[in-house]
C-alpha cells in the first residue's frame, strides 16, 4: 500500500512537461481541424517509433508489420464499434493475439502492448464504420512517416555504439526446456484469461456506459499486468487517482462557472502537471490526466459532471474485473503447480 503513495521527486521532469504540453496543444489544434484522423496518425507515429529496434534506429520488418497490422486493427475495430457483441469479439481476439506475441520475443511482446492499447483507443475516440477507412489510412500514413523518420535518423545521424552483450552461463538443456515450457504455459493462461476479461469489460461498458463504452476496458488493459504485486499497486493507483481527479475536476468546473479563460488556464496547468508527474507517481499522474479529460469536455460544452462520475464508475469496473482475472490466474497457477508436484512425486517413487 505504501508504494501507491510513494513519490519519486527525482523523476519530476519540467522539460518533458513543457515539451509535452506544447505537443498536446498542437494535437488539440490538429484534432479541431482534421478530427480523430489526426489522433490516429499521431499515435501511429509514436507507437511505431517506440516499438522500433532497441539497438538501432533502422526500421525493420517488425516495424513495417506493426504499421500494416495497426491499420488493419484500426479498420476492424472501427467496423465493429457500432455493435456491442462484435466489438467484444474483436477486442477479445486482439487481446488474445497481442498477449500471445510474448511467446516469440521481447520485441514482439512490446508491439503487442502497443497494438492492444491502440485497439482500445480506437473505441475510445468514437470511431465508427463510416470512419473506418479514413482512420486506418491515417494510421498507415502516420506509421509510414515514422518509418521514414527512423530511416533518415539511421542514415544521417551518428549511430549509438553497439551495446555489449552479456554472455549467460551455460545451463542444463533439460532444465532450460522445463523452464521454457512453464513460461509458455503461464503466457498462454494469462492470454486466455486476459482476453476474456477484456471482452467482459467491453460488454459491460456498452451496457452501463453506452456513450463511453471503452473506459472500462481501457482501465483493464492498463492495469492488468504481471507480476501480481505490481498489478495491485497500478490498479489501486489508477482507482485512487481517478476518484480524486473526478472530485477536483468537478470542483474546478463548478468554480469556473463556464468562464472559458479560467477553464483554459486549468486545462494547461493540468496538462503540464500530468506530463511532469508521469514518472513521479502513477496515482498523481492519473489524477491530473482525469482533470485534463474532464476540463476538455467542459470546454467542449459537454456534460462534464455527469461524465466525471461515469468515468469513475467505469474505472472501478475495470479494476474489479482486473482483480477477478488475477484471482482466476492465481487459482489456475495453483492447480497447475499441484499437478506438476504430483507428477514429480509419482516419477520419483517409481
Amino acid at each position: 500500500m505504501r508504494e501507491v503513495f510513494a513519490l519519486d521527486l527525482s523523476k519530476l521532469s519540467l522539460r518533458t512537461a513543457i515539451i509535452g504540453t506544447i505537443v498536446l496543444g498542437i494535437t488539440v489544434v490538429l484534432v479541431g481541424v482534421f478530427g480523430n484522423v489526426a489522433i490516429a496518425a499521431g499515435l501511429a507515429a509514436v507507437f511505431v517509433t517506440a516499438a522500433g529496434p532497441a539497438d538501432t534506429r533502422r526500421p525493420d520488418l517488425g516495424s513495417v508489420l506493426l504499421v500494416v497490422v495497426g491499420a488493419a486493427v484500426t479498420f476492424l475495430v472501427s467496423l465493429s464499434a457500432s455493435s456491442q457483441v462484435a466489438a467484444a469479439v474483436v477486442i477479445t481476439a486482439i487481446t488474445l493475439a497481442a498477449t500471445l506475441l510474448a511467446l516469440l520475443d521481447k520485441r514482439s511482446a512490446t508491439m503487442g502492448v502497443f497494438g492492444l492499447l491502440w485497439a482500445v483507443l480506437v473505441l475510445d475516440v468514437g470511431a465508427t464504420a463510416d470512419t473506418a477507412a479514413s482512420m486506418a489510412a491515417a494510421f498507415a500514413i502516420g506509421g509510414v512517416l515514422a518509418l521514414l523518420a527512423l530511416w533518415i535518423a539511421d542514415r544521417f545521424l551518428e549511430s549509438d555504439p553497439d551495446p555489449e552483450i552479456a554472455t549467460e552461463p551455460e545451463q542444463d538443456m533439460a532444465e532450460t526446456a522445463v523452464r521454457s515450457k512453464r513460461q509458455r504455459d503461464v503466457i498462454v493462461r494469462f492470454a486466455i484469461v486476459r482476453a476474456l476479461g477484456a471482452g467482459a469489460c467491453v460488454l459491460l461498458g456498452y451496457s452501463l456506459f453506452p456513450e463511453n463504452p471503452a473506459w472500462a476496458v481501457l482501465t483493464f488493459v492498463l492495469v492488468i499486468q504481471p507480476p501480481a504485486h505490481q498489478f495491485v499497486v497500478t490498479a489501486l493507483g489508477r482507482a485512487i487517482g481517478t476518484a480524486v481527479g473526478v472530485v477536483l475536476g468537478v470542483l474546478i468546473i463548478q468554480v469556473s462557472t463556464g468562464n472559458t479563460v479560467a477553464l483554459l488556464v486549468a486545462f494547461v496547468a493540468s496538462s503540464f502537471l500530468m506530463m511532469a508527474t508521469r514518472k513521479v507517481n502513477y496515482a498523481v499522474s492519473t489524477l491530473f490526466t482525469t482533470g485534463v479529460l474532464l476540463i476538455s469536455q467542459a470546454l467542449l460544452q459537454e456534460q462534464a459532471s455527469v461524465a466525471a462520475w461515469q468515468r469513475l464508475l467505469a474505472t472501478l469496473l475495470g479494476v474489479v474485473i482486473a482483480f477477478a482475472v488475477v484471482a482466476v490466474l492465481a487459482l489456475l497457477t495453483g492447480h497447475h503447480r499441484q499437478a506438476e508436484a504430483e507428477i514429480i512425486d509419482r516419477d520419483s517413487s517409481s
